[in-house]
């Protein structure tokens, strides 16, 4: 009876912890404070690399491409963007950041990336932009897929800067668990072609949690079960 109780309790304890480790957190989230591109939060167990901006061609008719603002977000214009899905896909512009499980035999099991999303508009001319994000996953460029998303669009028809949307992309499909590493990469498409009109995102945010390696979840199951034992 004692054997039984035993097990039935730790059977019981593995289920919770199982069930705690299933809720997703914040494995890493950039605000880009005074254009910084390091993460400004990031979880044990977690290595967040810095965002970067890569332009293989100098396009913008002010010499800024794109990159990372002091106002504290990351810009892209749009006299550098095409105005279609395979456009941004084929853009030589774009930004990436590669997250890592720090320690080794542990991975990530990933949920969803978001962020916010705005336009900058210098004048009055209707102007939307669609950010588009793919990850090593799935590959990268023309001819792969992007990961599927909502709010990744914004529109701006007066001068200034729209309210921002909510991106959300979900990344609970079974290739996005178990990972040691993942990089993403974020593309852009828009409707007009001036360096005044910028698409701009911040609070970039992966969530996910870390899996410890099955040797450390196995001693932890024995710790567990020497405690119980302790307590009859």
């Amino acid at each position: 009876m004692k054997n039984a109780i035993t097990r039935g309790s730790l059977a019981a304890a593995s289920i919770a912890l199982l069930s705690s480790a299933a809720q997703a957190a914040v494995l890493a989230r950039y605000e880009f404070p005074s254009g910084a591109v390091t993460a400004t939060t990031s979880l044990a167990g977690v290595t967040a690399g810095n965002f970067a901006f890569t332009s293989t061609s100098d396009e913008g008719a002010v010499g800024i491409d794109g990159g990372f603002s002091a106002a504290g977000n990351a810009f892209n214009r749009s006299d550098t963007t095409g105005s279609t899905e395979a456009n941004a896909l084929a853009d030589d512009d774009f930004f990436s950041v590669t997250l890592s499980a720090t320690n080794v035999g542990e991975t990530l099991n990933l949920s969803s990336v978001t962020f916010s999303l705005t336009a900058t508009n210098d004048n009055t001319e209707l102007f939307t932009t669609t950010a588009y994000l793919q990850s090593s996953v799935g590959g990268f460029g023309t001819g792969n897929a992007v990961i599927s998303g909502t709010g990744n669009s914004a529109t701006q028809n007066v001068a200034g800067t729209s309210a921002a949307s909510s991106a959300s992309f979900d990344l609970s499909a079974p290739a996005f668990q178990g990972l040691s590493t993942i990089t993403f990469q974020v593309r852009f498409a828009d409707t007009t072609n001036s360096n005044g009109d910028l698409a701009r995102f911040d609070n970039f945010t992966v969530n996910g949690t870390v899996v410890p390696e099955p040797s450390a979840a196995v001693l932890g199951g024995l710790g567990m079960l020497a405690l119980l034992r302790r307590r009859r």
